[in-house]
């Protein structure tokens, strides 16, 4: 009896053991693919906190569907009151065919804060795309970044826009809407002018009183005028095969032309890039003399200036305020000040001079 007794614990021992070993078993297999899934989201999210390497896998996956994903999305497709969205993405997909391997490069000026890349296709640039970075609450070491942009690259490296002059006493259409309060439009699709091989890519339309009559004409990007009629009451539906185009407003074909050519260069940025150096120095020098008369001081050195609040007071002048931060020296004390000053510029043959200054 003994001898069965035992035997029936040995059996339960048996059998515990086992079922502990298959827990075990179970249990280690459970953790190592628990500890596997733990490393593929930390590497998938050191992967993303690396724009560069973002970037890698984001191309592996970049094709037309993923491409249309994003025209579509609100954040990455800017559309004027003029605009279309499903002509615009039918054009931008019509652009879209892979020639070649895709390979990127990251747009200079931009860091790991708020990078930027140009895409190209072979050696054409087909798009271009910004990305948004933000902090994971994962060890909150790491950073992830997504996209937040994306424009198309035909639209920045386009090597034609068409400038429509009219008297303002006329009224401008586009596409049956009467244009207003706006000088400038611009419109993404090409169209082609009668009598004029090659396409023009219609940028500008600029609404001009300069004329005691209707006039209109039309320049190509190096002024060179392709098409003029002095009569008629205009709208750009009279034009051949304009009609058909979307457009957008913009306050001035220079910001224009740097938000498709230069990408992500804010319009006070871009009027900077214009102003010489040389002539901003001298404006703060004279302004610092100046100061320096009335305050009597003994020495003053100019320690920063600034330029912002860029007015378009119409397409040859513009309106700045110019803030400069200088050092004063009196005979018993120093002190560091800062003044602002407005500046009235103008433009001539694509640079900004100072016509007026007032402090």
């Amino acid at each position: 009896m003994k001898n069965r007794k035992l035997s029936k614990y040995a059996i339960f021992i048996i059998i515990y053991t086992f079922v502990a070993i298959i827990g075990i078993i179970v249990l280690d297999v459970v953790i190592h693919n628990k500890l596997v899934d733990y490393q593929k989201s930390y590497d998938d999210a050191v992967r993303r906190s690396k724009p560069d390497l973002y970037m890698d896998s984001f191309i592996k996956s970049f094709d037309k569907s993923t491409y249309e994903e994003y025209l579509r999305k609100d954040e990455t497709y800017e559309l004027g009151p003029y605009d279309d969205i499903e002509g615009a993405v039918s054009k931008a997909l019509s652009d879209f065919e892979k020639h070649g391997e895709l390979t990127y490069k990251r747009i200079d000026g931009f860091d790991e804060m708020k990078p930027a890349y140009d895409i190209y296709d072979g050696d054409k640039l087909i798009a271009s795309v910004s990305f948004k970075r933000k902090v994971l609450t994962y060890r909150n070491k790491v950073d992830e970044y997504s996209v937040g942009k994306m424009v198309l690259g035909n639209y920045i490296d386009s090597p034609y826009y068409v400038k429509v002059v009219i008297n303002s006493n006329e009224k401008l259409y586009l596409n049956g809407k009467l244009v207003e309060d706006e000088k400038y439009i611009v419109a993404r699709k090409p169209v082609s002018i009668e009598g004029f091989s090659g396409e023009y890519e219609i940028r500008t339309y600029y609404v001009s009183g300069l004329y005691s009559e209707p006039k209109v004409h039309v320049e190509d990007m190096s002024g060179r005028t392709i098409l003029e009629n002095p009569k008629g009451d205009y709208s750009l539906g009279e034009f051949e095969g304009v009609k058909e185009y979307v457009a957008e407003r913009v306050v001035e074909p220079v910001y224009d032309y740097a938000r498709f050519f230069n990408r992500n260069i804010s319009y006070t940025d871009y009027i900077k890039t214009l102003i010489p150096e040389s002539n901003i120095n001298l404006i703060a020098a004279n302004v610092v003399e100046g100061l320096k008369w009335r305050d009597e001081a003994k020495k003053m050195e100019l320690l920063e200036s600034e330029v912002s609040d860029i007015i378009m007071i119409d397409d040859k002048h513009i309106k700045v305020k110019v803030s400069l931060t200088y050092h004063m020296v009196f005979e018993k004390f120093e002190k560091n000040e800062s003044v602002s000053y407005d500046c009235i510029m103008e433009e001539k043959d694509g640079r900004w001079y100072v016509l007026h200054l007032s402090i």
